[in-house]
């Protein structure tokens, strides 16, 4: 049989399966990459994100002044801000939208009331032009007066979240202990959260790694594995 046919080499499984010249040094490089690669991950599995569970860390957030104060770990503050931000609590929505409905007339109702035949759809109740406001609509012959009334940041806050009566159980312990890794997405997730007089958010910080990277032995012998694989791999290529 000539070199690199498809039966040329040693029996791998013992079952008959020959792999070609190419092919074995093909699978022992990627294997040796592989081995090498292991330990400095923190374990393939969880550098891919296929260990099947996600993290989710609380962000206390403060009313303060005419703004809300994001305390947590830097990167699930602004998690939860651009959650806030995407209710409308936070601004008025104009950009990258341009002169949408909605923005032309929230900007308009910060400074006079506007009567309209209709109430727009997607029309925000509460928005942000340096002072927090809440949606007021009067109806008087057949026409919609719509308006913006001055609120504070703790009537936004208290009127959006929702009780810890209403939390889940993964909510409760995230609330509790700062963070909680689950399977599933729990309810109430992303949004604001109140508990004696206190504001949370619980937002996903993605796959959960619950492993320091590989140390001792077994980063060591995974090493040098991968090193042995590459190696037999670069002969199987000069014969």
């Amino acid at each position: 049989m000539s070199p690199g046919t498809e039966y040329d080499g040693v029996d791998l499984l013992l079952r008959g399966w020959r792999p070609s010249q190419r092919l074995r040094t093909i699978l022992f490089l990627s294997i040796g990459v592989v081995l090498i690669l292991h330990p400095l991950v923190g374990g393939i599995p969880h550098a891919l994100g296929l260990t099947g569970t996600v993290q989710y860390t609380t962000v206390e957030v403060q009313p303060e002044s005419n703004q809300f104060v994001f305390s947590g770990p830097d990167r699930a503050a602004f998690r939860a801000e651009e959650a806030l931000g995407g209710t409308g609590a936070l601004h008025i929505d104009c950009y990258p939208n341009g002169l949408s409905e909605q923005c032309a007339l929230e900007s308009q109702l910060t400074e006079q009331n506007v009567t309209v035949q209709r109430e727009p759809q997607g029309w925000r109740g509460y928005t942000y032009h340096e002072q927090f406001y809440k949606k007021v609509t009067a109806e008087e012959n057949e026409t919609i007066e719509l308006g913006l009334e001055p609120v504070t940041p703790h009537a936004v806050l208290s009127n959006m979240s929702v009780p810890a009566d209403k939390w889940p159980q993964p909510i409760q312990t995230a609330v509790q202990t700062g963070n909680v890794t689950v399977t599933e997405e729990p309810s109430f997730t992303g949004v604001v959260l109140s508990q004696n007089g206190s504001y949370y958010m619980v937002v996903s910080m993605g796959p959960f790694d619950s492993h320091e990277p590989p140390q001792g032995l077994a980063a060591t012998v995974s090493t040098i594995l991968g090193v042995l694989s590459i190696q037999y791999g670069r002969r199987q290529s000069l014969k």
